[in-house]
């Protein structure tokens, strides 16, 4: 039997019924295609009447959530009041077609109001459970070897900023931190968040470059039919990322809030809320002032505990610690004994890393994962962090440097083709002494097969 077979023995107009109280389906026009037996109810009008109409041409409610979700293409959780005053909280979920259009929206009674004190229980309990979920996101999205156990911090500038974040960690003052791209930025914010008194509460990122559809303001207070990111993050700690991306009149209104602790909504309502705010940028705070990308209001607000993050090539004691961690968690993960050559170790250590310890981390599990020898030679390495090592060779003269990656290129290319010292010696017209001898060189797990 196949699907359409098995659907035709369903009575999917029960099923629907029973789903959810007060359920109906409209198309992307915001028409009726579809009324429960408990919506009908609920408005006190039958299925002939409300089908192939809007809601809110049939008079029975005053807002349709419908329009909002089909104009938002989002769910939405809101109040809406039947044409008796009655009021429920309705949940509207879009369903999209292959063009990712709206199609039809989905809507259904989370729960009715009978009173204000139903009211405020079922809002709260919302709420809390909808922080609970976007907590168990924050954790699941967190990388796996992300330990706080493990923080590295050989170097003396890396050692002065963990010893400021602990002491920082209880305040409330907010905290800004810069630096180059994947230097960690997000990695000392989660720290800041695991040592503080808000460590059990929820923790969330905001990026305003992951803003689609609404303003950053809509998304971050909300409005009257929804909350915003700081309703539900109230208790916990806020990270705002990219924050010269965001235009002055909103940097101001957070600025605002850091000093009465209010926020005014999309209306100008005010609303208060006990946050904990981080602000991160690839620039500093000074910078971001100087070249007027951030009001003096907001840079007044969140620079008096600042950290600039140098970027790993900087230092040299972190950076070593880092390619050695990371080189042990793959061997763990992938069950190997991945070594490092001596030469492939300086090269590794000399590279630029220009996107830091993402590049580190994503470099490490491709050599670990990728090479079935237990020694890792320089020339194992990504072509990227050879060329860059003997290019600055060539930028320093270093005859002796650039013979050696030259005659190791031929060995080993020479290899690939004949695979045994006596062929690559007769093919380079060198002896098989010499031939084997610059094998054992630039192949360290190479092993003489005369045959």
């Amino acid at each position: 039997m196949n699907k359409k077979e098995a659907l035709k023995k369903i009575n999917i107009k029960e099923i629907l019924d029973q789903m959810h109280d007060g359920l109906s389906i409209c198309d992307a026009k915001g028409e009726l295609l579809y009324v429960s037996d408990s919506y009908e109810d609920n408005f006190n009008a039958s299925a002939e009447e409300l089908i192939g109409k809007s809601v809110c041409e049939n008079g029975i409610v005053k807002h349709a959530i419908s329009d909002l979700v089909i104009d938002q293409k989002t769910k939405i959780i809101s109040r809406q009041e039947n044409r008796y005053g009655k009021e429920f909280f309705v949940t509207g979920v879009p369903v999209f077609n292959e063009k990712k259009e709206v199609e039809y929206v989905v809507a259904y009674n989370s729960w009715e109001i009978n009173n204000e004190e139903e009211f405020l229980a079922n809002y709260n309990m919302l709420k809390k459970n909808n922080a609970r979920m976007l907590n168990e996101i924050n954790v699941l999205n967190k990388t796996d070897d992300e330990s706080f156990e493990h923080m590295i911090e050989k170097s003396e500038r890396m050692k002065t900023i963990i010893h400021l974040l602990q002491n920082q960690a209880d305040r409330e003052t907010p905290i800004f931190i810069s630096g180059e791209k994947g230097c960690g930025k997000k990695y000392l914010a989660r720290y800041v968040h695991s040592l503080g008194n808000r460590s059990k509460q929820i923790m969330m990122f905001w990026d305003p470059d992951k803003v689609t559809g609404i303003s950053y303001q809509e998304d971050l207070f909300g409005t009257r039919e929804q909350a915003g990111i700081f309703e539900i993050c109230d208790q916990g700690i806020l990270a705002i990322e990219n924050v010269e991306k965001i235009n002055f009149r909103l940097q101001n209104e957070l600025a605002y809030y850091i000093k009465n602790h209010i926020y005014r909504n999309m209306y100008g309502e005010e609303k208060r809320a006990d946050i904990r705010l981080i602000f991160t940028s690839v620039y500093s705070a000074s910078y971001l002032k100087e070249k007027g990308m951030i009001s003096a209001d907001l840079y007044y607000a969140i620079g008096l505990i600042s950290i600039d993050i140098p970027p790993i090539r900087q230092r040299i004691e972190d950076l070593r610690e880092c390619v050695f961690y990371f080189l042990r968690l793959y061997n763990q993960k992938y069950n190997k004994e991945v070594r490092l050559s001596e030469k492939a170790e300086s090269m590794l250590l000399s590279y630029d890393w220009s996107n830091n310890v993402k590049e580190i981390k994503f470099t490490l599990e491709r050599i670990v994962l990728m090479n079935d020898s237990k020694i890792i030679s320089a020339y194992d390495l990504p072509n990227d962090i050879t060329e860059y090592f003997y290019g600055k060779a060539e930028e320093t003269c270093d005859l002796k440097t650039l013979m050696e990656f030259y005659e190791s290129q031929i060995i080993m290319r020479a290899y690939k083709r004949c695979k045994t010292s006596v062929a690559v010696a007769k093919e380079l017209n060198i002896s098989q002494a010499s031939a084997s001898r610059k094998l054992h060189k630039y192949i360290p797990d190479y092993k003489d097969i005369q045959k």
